[in-house]
């Protein structure tokens, strides 16, 4: 069986008050809550919203969230080279962000929300796991392919959700699951559906 979850608009994730508020400066305001959290696609957004935050709650020192301030756009690929310390020149935040207290506290914020992300999606893919009833030997795992960058690319996302997943499922709950890369999933997976049924 077959099952793509698209769960970006899932309505009950446990959003802060910043979540809210990233959300209506959107073009959906409300919609897809789970993928503002979780998306490559908004990562970059969500990033600049909350380092603006900490700016103006002087997380920051005055120079830095001045330079903070007048940033009008913040890339996922962005955030995350700064925050894996692979920083190319003409990265804004780099250019923003001198002091080494500074550059500390930035990596901090983006390694939080890096880390909710990879529990969210791993709680997610545990409820999944767990409603099907599959995946309780070791012989007949649970294959899932996952598509995207922000899987295989963003800082220790892939590591920090492997780990998160494993915590959920332990005890009575212990799952066996494979991961695998498949190029167009989503596509192969629409073609497959459709001649199934």
């Amino acid at each position: 069986q077959i099952i793509n979850i698209e769960s970006g608009d899932f309505r009950k994730p446990p959003q802060t008050d910043l979540d809210i508020l990233f959300s209506n400066t959107t073009t959906d305001p409300g919609s897809y809550k789970f993928e503002k959290m979780i998306s490559g696609g908004y990562f970059g957004g969500l990033t600049l919203f909350v380092l603006k935050a900490a700016a103006a709650e002087g997380v920051f020192s005055d120079q830095t969230a001045l330079e903070i301030s007048k940033i009008a756009e913040l890339s996922s690929e962005e955030a995350n080279s700064y925050v894996a310390r692979q920083v190319a020149k003409g990265n804004i935040l780099l250019e923003s962000i001198r002091e080494c207290n500074d550059a500390d506290s930035c990596r901090h914020i983006i390694e939080v929300l890096i880390d909710r992300a990879a529990k969210l999606v791993a709680g997610s893919l545990s409820a999944v796991i767990l409603k099907c009833g599959k995946g309780k030997s070791p012989e007949k795992p649970i294959l899932i392919t996952v598509e995207g960058t922000t899987f295989y690319r963003l800082h220790n996302f892939r590591s920090l959700f492997e780990i998160y997943l494993n915590e959920y499922l332990t005890g009575d709950r212990k799952r066996y699951a494979e991961f695998t890369e498949v190029a167009h999933s989503s596509l192969i997976g629409a073609a497959l559906a459709a001649l199934i049924d």
